[in-house]
C-alpha cells in the first residue's frame, strides 16, 4: 500500500477560549466552555476542506537553532477504519489562534503515517509528511489533529503524539516526552 502526503502552509482561525469571571474570593473562576453556555456554540476549529479536528495537543516544541539540543514532534496517527481516510495536523505559535504549518496526509485502512514538524529521518521517525523547507525550526505552540468527516469510521483515528530531543546532528536521542492529547472542545482529565 501506497501513503500519500503533502505539507502547505495555511492560515486559518482557531476556536475562542471560554470566558473567565471573578469569584467571590477574588480568584478567577473559569466559567463552563462556550458550548456549555445558554444558546453558545463552539467556534469552528481549523480544518481542510473536507476533515474535522478531532484532538488538541495543547503544547509542542520543535527547534533547531541550539547547536547542542534540538526537538522535534512527532505525530503518529493510525487509521482504525476499513478505508483510507485522510488526515491533518495543524502546527499553531505560542498563543496564535493561525496556523504556521499543516501537514496532511491519506493513511490506508488498518495502517498508521508519522507526521513530523521537521524532517527527520531513521532511526529517529521515519516521517511520511512535515512541514515544508526545514520545517519549524524555532517553534512552540499547540496542535490540532484530525481526519475525514466521511466515511463515518475516520473518525476513529488513534493518535500518539510525542517530542524527541536530540543532539545537533539528530542522530543521538537524548530524551522523548510523551505528549497531553484532549478531544476538541473538552477538558483534559488531568493527565
Amino acid at each position: 500500500m501506497q501513503l500519500f502526503a503533502t505539507a502547505a502552509v495555511l492560515m486559518l482561525g482557531a476556536a475562542a477560549a471560554p470566558s473567565r469571571a471573578a469569584s467571590s474570593d477574588g480568584g478567577v473562576q473559569q466559567s463552563a466552555p462556550l458550548a456549555d453556555q445558554a444558546g453558545a456554540q463552539p467556534a469552528a476549529l481549523p480544518a481542510p476542506t473536507g476533515q474535522a479536528a478531532r484532538y488538541v495537543i495543547p503544547f509542542y516544541t520543535s527547534q533547531t537553532v541550539f547547536s547542542t539540543a534540538r526537538s522535534v514532534t512527532v505525530v503518529g496517527i493510525f487509521n482504525n477504519s476499513n478505508v483510507a481516510c485522510s488526515v491533518f495536523v495543524q502546527f499553531q505559535f505560542a498563543s496564535q489562534t493561525s496556523s504556521i504549518c499543516t501537514i496532511t496526509a491519506t493513511v490506508p485502512a488498518r495502517t498508521s503515517a508519522q507526521l513530523c514538524s521537521r524532517p527527520v529521518g531513521d532511526p529517529l521517525a521515519p516521517c511520511n509528511a512535515s512541514c515544508p523547507g526545514g520545517g519549524l525550526t524555532f517553534n512552540t505552540g499547540h496542535a490540532y489533529v484530525g481526519s475525514s468527516t466521511a466515511p463515518p469510521g475516520c473518525k476513529t483515528i488513534a493518535v500518539d503524539p510525542r517530542i524527541y530531543y536530540t543532539t545537533g546532528s539528530d542522530s543521538v536521542i537524548l530524551g522523548s516526552s510523551q505528549l497531553s492529547l484532549v478531544p476538541v472542545n473538552a477538558a483534559n482529565k488531568g493527565d
